[in-house]
């Protein structure tokens, strides 16, 4: 009798459960799964719009210039992500002195692309006027489709004659040369005093991997009147020189995770510290940042660990001319840009591996450097150290000879210098950004 009943009940109930479900599928289709243009219409302007900086690139136009046309425009209104009829994406590629930006909208609109993609070429040196009017055009074109599907009298049409031929895409390259020069000079009657300093790089970049190779010299001469010393005249004029080169490799091995192997070598004239000085290092490094982040935004922990081999111009107070040996370093280096200024810091410090007391030192340096062409840095700098090493044996220093004498400053256990560099560069054309190591 039972099974009977609910055989019957299920029969009666079928239509019913039917009529339900047909219920559910009209309110979906009416609006219930989610806005559509009909709704916008209904509620009216204006449209509620989200600004997502995916990779702002470096300058203010996201979200700064972007959000102050959004605010200027009476058809728009900021929202939240969650209640938002537009999202906009915006993503910076940089390119030499231009960020080349994409506007992805996202609609949840109905009947309207449910994405759309423009975009813009922004000088990052240009005036804010200029950047502004840079991206307004494409914002301007991309959301008068949105705003026209919902209230189509609030655009107006215009069209204009453009250029119809198709131009070859520019050729890109991920190597870029750099040429740094910087002097300074006195000049009186009888003391005159000047130096240089110059630098080649070439360096090959892509998005996870960066070669670089360099060279560079420095040169400091003085000229002063002699001094009379028990009728004989011992000459105070100067002149010193230094050279060096550097090869690198630096590659990924994870999102915020690197390696690198370095090798340099460096050169002292006659008075200076060393004949020779060789040093290979490999090591790691974690960034918070991606290694390609649009702004050089950089907060990197490094360590290294490697072998160096220095020759000696002077004996050193253990007995020393030539000594190899085991070193290791670790630094954190930090860099934030903001316009076209860059501000960064280091903190370092390294020491022979098995015998730390013996040789080590730590260094402190701030920069800022100011982007004043296409090709064109300006960049002001400043540090000191601390450091402990077997210093030079007096019994080997010529007392008569005054160059020797005044070149002693690197025996000090405490130094801070200052520089202002001038840099000449082209960088890679392909976009590719790398700053590990």
């Amino acid at each position: 009798m039972r099974k009977r009943l609910s055989a019957a009940s299920l029969t009666i109930l079928r239509p019913i459960r039917r009529q339900l479900v047909g219920w559910l599928v009209c309110l979906i289709a009416l609006g219930g799964g989610g806005p559509n243009v009909a709704a916008a219409a209904a509620k009216g302007l204006p449209l509620s719009i989200h600004i997502e900086c995916q990779a702002p690139g470096r300058t203010k136009v996201c979200p700064d210039f972007l959000r102050g046309l959004l605010d200027k425009h009476p058809h728009l209104r900021w929202s939240p992500r969650a209640g938002a009829d537009l999202v906009l994406y915006v993503n910076a590629v940089e390119v030499e002195s231009h960020d080349e930006l994409q506007l992805r909208f996202v609609s949840s609109l109905r009947q309207t692309p449910s994405t759309l993609e423009v975009y813009a070429q922004v000088d990052i040196r240009a005036t804010d006027d200029a950047q502004i009017g840079a991206v307004s055009a494409p914002f301007d074109r991309a959301i008068a489709i949105y705003v026209g599907a919902v209230r189509t009298e609030a655009v107006e049409v215009a069209f204009q004659e453009v250029e119809t031929d198709a131009k070859a895409a520019p050729a890109t390259s991920p190597w870029s040369q750099a040429l740094t020069l910087s002097g300074w000079g006195n000049y009186t009657k009888d003391y005159k005093s000047g130096g240089g300093f110059g630098e080649l790089d070439v360096t090959r970049v892509s998005e996870r991997s960066r070669f670089r190779a360099n060279v560079g010299g420095s040169l400091n001469v003085s000229y002063q009147p002699p001094l009379i010393v028990e009728g004989t005249e011992v000459s105070l004029d100067t002149s010193s020189y230094s050279m060096w080169s550097n090869l690198g490799l630096v590659w990924d091995l994870a999102p915020k995770w690197a390696v690198a192997t370095l090798l340099s070598a460096y050169r002292d004239d006659p008075n200076g510290q060393f004949r020779y000085s060789y040093n290979f290092r490999t090591g790691i490094e974690w960034n918070r940042y991606m290694s390609n982040d649009p702004r050089g935004n950089k907060f990197a922990v490094r360590y290294m660990v490697g072998w160096q081999v220095d020759g000696y111009t002077v004996r050193n107070e253990i007995g020393e001319r030539f000594a190899q040996f085991p070193v290791h370093e670790f630094a954190i280096e930090s860099s934030v840009r903001h316009d076209q200024q860059t501000f960064g810091l280091e903190l370092s410090g390294e020491a022979e591996l098995l015998h730390p007391t013996r040789r080590y030192s730590f260094s402190i340096s701030p920069e800022t450097t100011l982007h004043l062409g296409k090709h064109v840095d300006l960049s002001l700098g400043f540090g000191a150290t601390v450091r402990e090493f077997p210093e030079p044996d007096p019994a080997a220093i010529d007392p008569s000879n005054y160059e020797q004498q005044s070149r002693l400053s690197y025996a000090q256990r405490f130094s801070a210098w200052g520089n202002v560099s001038l840099r000449l560069y082209w960088d890679a054309t392909n976009g590719a950004r790398y700053d590990r190591f």
